[in-house]
């Protein structure tokens, strides 16, 4: 994708979600990238339509991708060269929606319940179905409770237009809701401000806030923990870029956590939903934080969403993720954060 004569092409991408990459762009402050290490560094969506697989699935080009932890573990385990170079966490409202006349008011309650799950998609990775699998098994796991507990209804046609809802273009489908909202199913996961404007049109109402409850194990899903990874080529042929990188997403994290008000409204530009729906999942958390770590707690945590999609069948070989992140970038650029920081401060 480079052309003989241009700076080498390195490129980034990141979803419609909180992330420090997006915050990044949204700031300017990967603007000077290219000047600064002589590297091209540009957005995916630059790219033509037919290179929007690359957000998805990860390979064969020199790419920072932040996101959904899905893909990056999809990819990884068909044997993509990638590197784990940072996760974060942030609670982004894990929901289990109902009609109003449900009579749920706990996670007891969903015992015998038939429960919407959008149907397998022959384009991989699979994306909503095992979003809606892993957040059902962890609001069932709160009653002591597995899936069996409950009847899955298999609905939708299983080909989301997630590709033209990454570019911007429309929004995504959100087969389980709708199924809840015409009687086919009783109950139905969703997570973000975007799933919340479209139950809110629907009438429908939370049962249960899987973001209220201490145990974060029962939260591991597509957005918890979010993923940064880059391939290992570009780690190889330009290292100091990929600490560059990581010093200017800290950067934007530590700008974010400052004002939060800031980052509700980038949140909105970025994902096309409502200021209330934002400002009511995202806006009590004054403390979030974007910043990318890799914590023996957010690696475990990210090992359990491996160790679901493997049980599921969603991936089909197995690895250490711990293995598979790479420390060193992101303390290099942690320590060049901070640095700058105590002789700002002196």
């Amino acid at each position: 994708m480079t052309h003989p004569g241009n700076p080498p092409a390195v490129w980034f991408t990141s979803c419609r979600v909180p992330t420090a990459t997006a915050t990044a762009q949204h700031h300017h402050l990967l603007d000077d990238v290219t000047a600064t290490t002589g590297v091209s560094l540009r957005h995916l969506r630059d790219l033509e339509p037919e290179h929007a697989e690359h957000h998805h699935q990860h390979h064969d080009v020199a790419l920072f991708r932040e996101g959904g932890n899905i893909p990056p573990l999809w990819t990884r385990s068909r044997g993509a060269a990638t590197r784990l170079i940072g996760l974060t966490w942030i609670e982004e409202g894990q929901v289990i929606l109902a009609r109003p006349d449900s009579g749920i008011t706990g996670p007891v309650d969903l015992r015998g319940l038939r429960a919407a799950v959008p149907a397998a998609r022959v384009r991989q990775p699979q994306l909503q179905r095992p979003v809606a699998l892993h957040g059902l098994t962890g609001a069932l796991a709160l009653a002591g409770l597995d899936l069996d507990a409950v009847e899955l209804v298999e609905v939708g046609s299983g080909e989301a237009p997630v590709d033209a809802f990454w570019r911007g273009r429309g929004a995504p489908a959100h087969p389980a809701i709708d199924a809840v909202a015409d009687g086919r199913a009783d109950i139905a996961y969703a997570v973000g401000p975007v799933a919340a404007d479209h139950a809110a049109r629907l009438g429908l109402v939370t049962v249960i806030d899987l973001d209220a409850y201490p145990d974060r194990t029962t939260r591991v899903n597509l957005g918890s923990p979010r993923a940064l990874t880059v391939d290992q080529s570009t780690l190889d042929d330009h290292p100091q870029l990929v600490v560059d990188y990581l010093t200017r997403l800290l950067r934007a994290a530590d700008r974010a956590r400052a004002d939060n008000a800031g980052l509700v409204a980038s949140i909105v530009a970025q994902s096309g939903a409502s200021p209330s729906a934002v400002r009511a999942i995202y806006g009590p958390h004054a403390d979030t934080d974007l910043r990318p770590r890799l914590t023996d707690e957010l690696l475990g945590l990210y090992r359990r969403q491996k160790d679901f999609l493997l049980r599921h069948g969603f991936i089909h070989t197995d690895f250490d993720v711990h293995a598979w992140a790479d420390p060193e970038p992101l303390r290099l650029a942690t320590l060049a954060v901070d640095a700058t920081a105590a002789r700002l401060a002196a």
